[in-house]
C-alpha cells in the first residue's frame, strides 16, 4: 500500500541549493523571467524564495554548476532516522546548529544527490 502524505515523515522540501558561476546574476534571472521574489544571504548567496520553498543559489567555485543538495524539513527526525537504519540505510549522525537538528542521508541511496533532512527546535 502506498504511503500518504499524512504518513510521511518528511513534512516539505524546505531548499534546494544549485551551483551557480554567479548567483546573484541567477536569482536575477528567476526574478525577471518567473516573477520570484529574491533576497541576498549574509554571505552573499541569492536566494529565490518559491512559496515556502528557498532555492539557494552558491558559488560553483571548483564544483560544477548544478543541483548541489535538497533539504528537507520534518518534526519527527528521531523516528526518521530509526526507519533509514531499520531499511539499511545509516544516515550521518544527528548534528545541532543554528536553532535545528539535522542529518545527512548517504548520496549514494538519494540517485547521488545529497539530501538534509532538518527538524526546526521550537
Amino acid at each position: 500500500m502506498a504511503k500518504t502524505a499524512q504518513d510521511s515523515l518528511i513534512r516539505k522540501l524546505a531548499r534546494v541549493e544549485v551551483a551557480a558561476s554567479a548567483p546573484a546574476e541567477a536569482a536575477a534571472t528567476y526574478q525577471k523571467n518567473f516573477g520570484f521574489q529574491i533576497r541576498q544571504a549574509e554571505n552573499g548567496d541569492g536566494i529565490v524564495e518559491v512559496g515556502e520553498v528557498e532555492i539557494r543559489l552558491v558559488p560553483a567555485g571548483a564544483q560544477r554548476e548544478g543541483l548541489i543538495a535538497l533539504q528537507f524539513e520534518t518534526e519527527q527526525l528521531d523516528n526518521l532516522t530509526a526507519a533509514l537504519s531499520r531499511a539499511g540505510i545509516e544516515a550521518a549522525r544527528i548534528t545541532t546548529a543554528d536553532g535545528a537538528r539535522a542529518i545527512e542521508v548517504p548520496p549514494r541511496v538519494t540517485g547521488n544527490v545529497p539530501v538534509i533532512v532538518i527538524q526546526r527546535q521550537r
